[in-house]
């Protein structure tokens, strides 16, 4: 194993191999994959995992060429893998809704691309000095060859444009996960917490009274951590740019 890329061991990339191969391990027609830092903060419903026509929900970040080079984290990586733009960074999202039929198709066009055996592309790949992850390379995989099985929202960024900017592939969705690592343990507690709360009130078993006269006033942090990436305090919000970048 390559091991040892921008401070990830050979243990980072058994991970990564064994995540090109998840439709091996079941029969699922739609295969869901988490993190091991992922944090629930609200309950997956099926309306937040899927259209309302059964396609799964991705959600992303959308990546863009920067005077000819490369933006976004593992856009090399992905390139290099798919011979293709990086279109987004999807590491956002948990849990991450994947087609089975899509990993076997990525496996053979990356042994194309590189004109060798999968195994030996996973090693060009994983060799990459600025970091790779299987997950991105899968789901920008299926954004060029499976566009229209999925629903996609990929937040927007200056300069998108067209279906990227227009409110066909941009439009916010709640995420229902999100990565644990950078909180404060009373943070988690209090996120969890709130979350359930809040779902118990939306599911009508909520049996508390005084939980349920706090839910007007806690609307704050439904928008906050919901719509907020990975907490960083960029609230995903396509007014910012709609009108003012590219063209609609």
């Amino acid at each position: 194993w390559p091991g040892g890329i921008c401070g990830r061991n050979t243990g980072y990339d058994r991970q990564m191999y064994s995540g090109f191969f998840a439709d091996c391990f079941t029969d699922a027609e739609v295969i869901a994959i988490v993190d091991n830092d992922s944090l629930f903060t609200t309950v997956p419903t099926p309306g937040s995992l899927f259209s309302e026509d059964g396609r799964p929900v991705v959600i992303g970040k959308q990546s863009l060429y920067n005077i000819g080079k490369l933006a976004g984290r593992w856009a090399h990586a992905t390139e290099v893998a798919l011979g293709l733009p990086q279109v987004a960074d999807f590491m956002f999202n948990f849990p991450i809704l994947i087609k089975r039929n899509v990993f076997g198709a990525v496996r053979r066009h990356i042994s194309q691309q590189l004109n060798t055996t999968f195994d030996e592309a996973f090693r060009i790949i994983a060799k990459d000095p600025d970091s790779y992850c299987q997950i991105n390379i899968i789901l920008n995989y299926a954004w060029h060859f499976h566009r229209d099985e999925y629903k996609w929202h990929l937040s927007s960024m200056p300069g998108s444009k067209g279906p990227m900017i227009n409110g066909t592939y941009n439009v916010p969705a709640p995420r229902v996960a999100q990565h644990a690592r950078g909180l404060y343990r009373s943070q988690i507690q209090n996120y969890v917490r709130t979350g359930y709360c809040h779902a118990c009130v939306a599911s009508g078993n909520c049996i508390n009274a005084t939980a349920q006269a706090l839910m007007p006033t806690l609307n704050q942090w439904r928008h906050v951590v919901l719509l907020n990436w990975d907490h960083t305090g960029h609230v995903w919000d396509e007014a910012r740019w709609m009108g003012k970048t590219g063209s609609a």
